[in-house]
């Protein structure tokens, strides 16, 4: 079996950082997705309640109900989860990224015999983060968070305040139940999007004096590829 040389290590490296980074770049392609379908299907079945409204056969407040206090919120809600999820894909490839590059600009540094860092943006992305340099990047996720959250609790009230119109007890009790589902959703994600909103830790190789994350086992440099 042939020995595998710094070359070779270094190659693989490369293409597993172009790897990572579309995969990372796609996450942020489906987040997109994700939001404007989540809306957009909260706005056809509005948009279709409101029709129904406006034909000859009355419509039940329980019709209502369904729409503004179970499907809206239900939508919305596992939009946002979805949006999440993908949140939390592109920031582990980030930081596996982070890694990486270290590894690569420390082989670079060896082949040439000097500091050499051709590597280098998802590090100054996440020192930045780390010197409170590079906040502005967190409010799409606040925004994109909130609108999610106030479609959702926008169709309970309107549907408390239309059961409530009608004096319809069991509507109010069933629209009341469905919002505290919805509540404690939210407040599960709320948690979520607490922890991706937390700067990232860091911890500093004793041997190599290398900074890396802290979700790490260990130096990315010192562990691999030596």
């Amino acid at each position: 079996m042939a020995d595998i040389g710094p070359k070779d290590q270094l190659d693989v490296a490369l293409q597993q950082y172009e790897t990572v980074r579309q995969e990372s770049l796609g996450s942020m392609t489906h987040r997109t997705q994700i939001v404007s379908l989540g809306l957009a299907t909260v706005g056809a079945l509005v948009a279709g309640l409101l029709a129904f409204h406006g034909g000859k056969e009355p419509v039940t407040v329980w019709a209502d109900i369904a729409v503004f206090a179970f499907a809206a919120p239900l939508v919305s809600l596992f939009a946002l989860f979805m949006w999440l999820g993908e949140v939390r894909r592109m920031m582990r490839a980030g930081s596996f990224l982070w890694s990486l590059e270290l590894v690569i600009n420390e082989k670079f540094a060896k082949a040439l015999g000097k500091a050499s860092r051709p590597m280098g943006w998802e590090s100054a992305y996440l020192r930045g983060i780390r010197d409170r340099q590079n906040q502005q990047m967190q409010y799409p996720y606040v925004v994109v968070f909130g609108t999610l959250i106030l479609v959702a609790f926008v169709g309970i009230g309107v549907a408390l305040a239309i059961a409530r119109h009608n004096r319809n007890v069991a509507a109010h009790w069933t629209a009341v139940g469905l919002a505290g589902i919805s509540f404690l959703s939210a407040a599960y994600a709320a948690l979520e999007m607490f922890r991706i909103l937390k700067l990232t830790k860091h911890d500093k190789c004793n041997k190599c004096g290398i900074e890396y994350a802290a979700t790490e086992k260990g130096c990315p440099v010192c562990s691999q590829y030596q």
